[in-house]
């Protein structure tokens, strides 16, 4: 059934559609092909069409000043549909209960979503529509949206980001918080225009665009949009030296980083920037995309973290160093006495992907909706306390290499996504002080331990 317009809920309405892949950048106009989606048999799936129906009614719509470029490739056109025993999740990703497949060239990448395929039950597809029709009213138009971002209303909506935005409108949502829904960003860095990513592509520098092509293959392999052109599930580490075509997701993902090298020669391009690019590209086309991309680093405070010698990324692990002293003193001192203080090792991957292959695939969105609501890094500093506050009593018993070892994994161990974004937020924890430990050194927490509040 249609989820009307004047904002009713019916209880008969299955879950908000979710993306399969690229949710805004098919416009949300695209149905799905039948295979191409695991579904729970006793829930009937809204169309795109019926949804695109359903917002529309509703005045839920910034389309303008989002304008997009060219024509994106359909689900069909991906070529989607179950291959054998291999099935998508929500978001694209093939699930399988081995993990040692040998189709899959990244097995560490356990945790990406084999979590659940979809919603399980009806009262949580339930729960799911109703949030969508939350989030619909507030995006009915520019003015009631522009009212949410203001004060008191702006507290409600930082609950409601912290929850979780619903997939369905995450991409517009996304762009609002960057400033990229037609209004003036006072200040700061011109991003590139939409129009821009093909001219800006071609200007890149023949050594970054090699880099780039070899890191292209290794990222999300298990994702259907990034398969090869062969429709491949394994990783070619020749980064197409082989001769296989890319996939339309591959291209793209070129194309973007490419540009974004070309638009911020300073930055170039750096792994973990395709982890940050790529899930950009699941939910909009390549020109937004690309300004996402931009805004993400300009804006929400990722630039430091790519810069050549990556400033942002060490004054970030020796503020999380910090943290770790004053939040956590006994691990801290057992990480020293095995020497395992230092968290780069480990918290690399957790920052500059935004958790991204880390925590469960929901869990890694839910933490880029904060990043864009607060345009700083600070939920990441928040979450990876919270993952080593839960398990450390763990950690308490683990010695030697054995240690940093366990530490590369439990991210990956935090399966219950609400449960940890709940201990996440109740963690205080100020931006100056997060600013005064990326200034000290790793074990000098002590001389900022006033700033942390209770």
């Amino acid at each position: 059934r249609e989820c009307r317009g004047s904002g009713r809920f019916n209880h008969q309405v299955p879950r908000p559609p979710s993306p399969v892949s690229r949710a805004s950048m098919l416009g949300l106009r695209q149905s799905y092909p039948s295979g191409g989606v695991t579904r729970v048999e006793t829930i009937k799936e809204l169309s795109r069409h019926d949804l695109d129906t359903a917002s529309e009614a509703s005045g839920a719509s910034l389309s303008t000043g989002l304008s997009h470029v060219g024509t994106p490739p359909t689900i069909r056109d991906l070529n989607l549909e179950e291959e054998g025993s291999l099935k998508l999740d929500r978001w694209g990703f093939v699930i399988s209960e081995n993990f040692d497949d040998d189709r899959f060239p990244a097995p560490h990448f356990d945790a990406i979503v084999r979590a659940r395929l979809t919603s399980t039950t009806r009262e949580e597809a339930a729960e799911e529509n109703k949030r969508l029709v939350v989030w619909q009213r507030m995006l009915r138009s520019k003015r009631v949206w522009s009212v949410w971002q203001l004060s008191p209303q702006r507290s409600i909506l930082r609950r409601r980001v912290r929850s979780g935005i619903p997939d369905a409108v995450r991409a517009r949502v996304w762009m609002s918080f960057a400033g990229l829904d037609g209004g003036t960003e006072p200040g700061g860095v011109a991003l590139p225009d939409v129009t821009e990513v093909s001219t800006l592509s071609s200007a890149c520098p023949a050594s970054t665009r090699e880099i780039i092509s070899r890191d292209i293959a290794r990222t999300f392999p298990e994702h259907a949009l990034f398969r090869d052109g062969a429709g491949n599930l394994t990783s070619r580490l020749d980064g197409g030296a082989n001769g296989t075509s890319q996939s339309v997701g591959q291209e793209q993902l070129e194309r973007v980083l490419c540009a974004y090298a070309a638009f911020d020669p300073e930055v170039g391009y750096c792994q973990g920037m395709s982890y940050l690019a790529a899930v950009l590209l699941m939910y909009a086309p390549d020109g937004e995309a690309l300004r996402l991309l931009a805004a993400m680093l300009h804006r929400c405070g990722m630039r430091d973290m790519f810069l050549p010698g990556m400033p942002g990324f060490l004054s970030a692990s020796q503020a999380f160093e910090g943290l770790i002293a004053l939040r956590l003193p006994r691990l801290h001192a057992h990480l020293c006495e095995e020497g395992a203080s230092s968290c780069v090792p480990y918290a690399s991957r957790w920052f500059l992907t935004c958790f991204l292959g880390c925590l469960p695939f929901d869990a890694s969105l839910r933490a880029l909706d904060c990043l864009f609501f607060d345009r700083d890094c600070k939920v990441l500093h928040r979450l990876g306390v919270a993952i080593l506050e839960h398990h450390e009593n763990k950690l308490l018993r683990i010695r030697n290499d054995a240690l940093l070892k366990e530490l590369g994994r439990v991210a990956s161990q935090c399966l219950q996504v609400q449960a940890l974004f709940t201990a996440a937020y109740k963690i205080r924890i100020r931006r100056s002080t997060i600013r005064r430990l990326g200034l000290c050194t790793a074990g000098g927490a002590g001389a900022a331990a006033h700033a942390v509040t209770p």
